[in-house]
């Protein structure tokens, strides 16, 4: 089974896919990747980093992809442009994409440690839910 975890950035969605192989062990793709939105007010440079994320969805194969929520209230509330890459990436045709509390994953963390660590750290969360949709 291949999942994928997505965080979103400011304007760069990070995605994460997590394999489970056939002896139970953990592999994280080398096809994963960061995808950045540039000049958000270009409808052009929209459309094109909707094409660029489908197609690396559909190079991923995933059997799930859940995003990490953000929230939307409150000091720490993430921004209008970080929501608009999330619509876009809900949008994908191929597969259903679902939300992730923090908390709900950090609470399955808890029950199921990871065994395996991303290869750089901007890459934890993202990680964290390809791991929780395993479970």
């Amino acid at each position: 089974m291949r999942t994928c975890g997505i965080e979103i950035i400011n304007d760069t969605a990070l995605l994460l896919c997590l394999e489970k192989t056939g002896d139970g062990s953990l592999e994280i793709s080398k096809l994963s990747t960061k995808i950045k939105l540039e000049e958000h007010d270009n409808s052009v440079n929209v459309k094109q980093f909707a094409a660029s994320i489908y197609a690396q969805l559909n190079i991923l194969d995933a059997d799930s992809i859940a995003i990490i929520k953000r929230q939307s209230k409150g000091q720490f509330s993430a921004g209008a442009l970080s929501f608009k890459i999330e619509s876009i990436i809900q949008c994908y045709p191929n597969k259903d994409v679902s939300i992730v509390a923090p908390a709900t994953v950090k609470a399955f963390l808890r029950k199921n440690p990871l065994t395996i660590q991303a290869k750089y750290k901007y890459q934890k969360n993202a990680l964290n839910a390809a791991h929780y949709l395993l479970g």
